[in-house]
């Protein structure tokens, strides 16, 4: 989760979205142990917070409200990315 400082999000090299303070991202990664699926850099001075999976997977089972602003995130990026594809 980003605390403090922009990032951008890149796919094959190419920019697709930015992020700021609030925003997370690597939650792909860490639902399903697969490869990332984009890169994320930061654009300035960037303070960050980190999960493990594990943890990641336990706060999800046991906290509904944060499972749903997750699922929430997943939807907003899978609509975006197929109105870039259209």
């Amino acid at each position: 989760m980003i605390v403090d400082g922009d990032a951008q999000v890149l796919v094959n090299g190419r920019f697709v979205l930015r992020l700021g303070p609030g925003q997370f991202f690597g939650e792909l990664a860490l639902l399903d142990d697969e490869p990332r699926s984009a890169t994320v850099a930061a654009m300035n001075q960037l303070s960050t917070l980190s999960i493990a999976a594990f943890n990641f997977r336990s706060l999800l089972k046991s906290n509904a409200s944060i499972t749903y602003k997750v699922l929430l995130a997943l939807c907003h990026r899978l609509r975006a990315a197929e109105r870039s594809r259209l």
